[in-house]
């Protein structure tokens, strides 16, 4: 949905459709978007990955609780749940 100010003349020369990426192309998206979080998490496991995923949707659970006036029940994890899990949440294998 576009607001109808936006559509004004003088504000847009062309208007695009983008649909909604397939499959491989949201995969493209999630790969892209968590490369930093894959350089950060040297020697975590897929179990050790997991854990840090619901470690960060938590602290975005405990921040919607407690700061949140958002209405619609939407609970956004950010980047920032990710690198404060990832303080508190190391590899649970060593390289020794």
């Amino acid at each position: 949905m576009i607001d109808s100010a936006v559509l004004r003349p003088g504000r847009f020369d062309k208007i695009l459709f983008v649909g909604i990426p397939r499959s491989n192309d949201r995969c493209d998206i999630l790969k892209a978007l968590t490369k930093e979080l894959a350089v950060l998490t040297e020697g975590y496991t897929g179990a050790d990955l997991a854990g840090l995923v619901r470690q960060a949707a938590m602290k975005a659970f405990k921040e919607y609780l407690l700061v949140s006036t958002d209405d619609s029940g939407d609970i956004k994890v950010t980047k920032d749940n990710f690198l404060q899990a990832l303080s508190e949440t190391k590899p649970s294998v060593s390289s020794e």
